[in-house]
C-alpha cells in the first residue's frame, strides 16, 4: 500500500508540474474495461458485488496505462461502496465526439459535502463513504487530473434509484 501511495503522489506531482509523459493513441475502450473487470473480479466476489459491462464504447484517444489507472480506481471505489449483493455497472458509449465510460454503483450515493470535495487530494469522504477508513484520498483527485491531462473530463453525481455514477469522457478517435 505504501508503494502504491508513493506512486500516486509521484504521479500527482508530475501532473501538477506539467511533466506527466503520456503516450496518447487509439484505445479500444471495451477491451480495456473488460480487462480491468477481470482484474477486479476476485475483489468484487469477496465483497459479493456483481460486475457488468453494457454498451459499445468505440475507440478513445488516450494513454492506455493511464486510462487503465482511472478505470481501475473508479471500479475499485464502486465495489467498495456497493453493499453485499449490489451491482456495479459500467456503461460505455460514443456521444458528442467523445467516448463515455460511466461507472455506476449501488451504494449510498454522494452527499452534498462529498459532491463538493471528492476531487480534492487527501479528502476521504463523509458518512458511509468514509466508514471503512481505507484509501488515501488520492484516487479521485488523481483520476480527475489524469482525465484532464488526456483532454477529458470526469464527473460524479447521484444516479436515479440510488448510488453514484462517475462519468469519464475522452476524445473519440476520428475515422479518416
Amino acid at each position: 500500500q505504501l508503494s502504491h501511495l508513493i506512486d500516486d503522489l509521484r504521479t500527482l506531482a508530475h501532473v501538477d508540474a506539467g511533466e506527466l509523459k503520456l503516450e496518447l493513441g487509439p484505445v479500444a475502450v471495451d477491451a480495456l474495461v473488460l480487462s480491468v473487470l477481470d482484474d477486479l473480479h476476485e475483489r468484487a466476489a469477496v465483497s459479493d458485488v456483481g460486475l457488468q459491462l453494457t454498451g459499445c464504447g468505440g475507440m478513445a484517444v488516450a494513454d492506455p496505462s493511464r486510462l487503465r489507472q482511472i478505470v481501475t480506481n473508479l471500479l475499485a471505489n464502486a465495489i467498495r461502496h456497493s453493499p453485499q449483493g449490489g451491482v456495479v455497472v459500467v456503461h460505455t458509449q460514443e456521444a458528442d465526439g467523445s467516448v463515455v465510460i460511466a461507472v455506476e454503483d449501488s451504494g449510498e450515493g454522494l452527499d452534498t459535502v462529498t459532491q463538493e470535495q471528492m476531487f480534492v487530494p487527501f479528502w476521504r469522504g463523509t458518512g458511509g463513504r468514509a466508514k471503512d477508513g481505507s484509501g488515501s484520498g488520492l484516487g479521485l483527485a488523481l483520476a480527475l487530473m489524469l482525465a484532464e491531462a488526456q483532454r477529458g473530463t470526469l464527473e460524479g453525481t447521484n444516479r436515479a434509484g440510488g448510488g453514484a455514477v462517475f462519468r469519464l469522457r475522452l476524445p473519440l478517435v476520428r475515422s479518416a
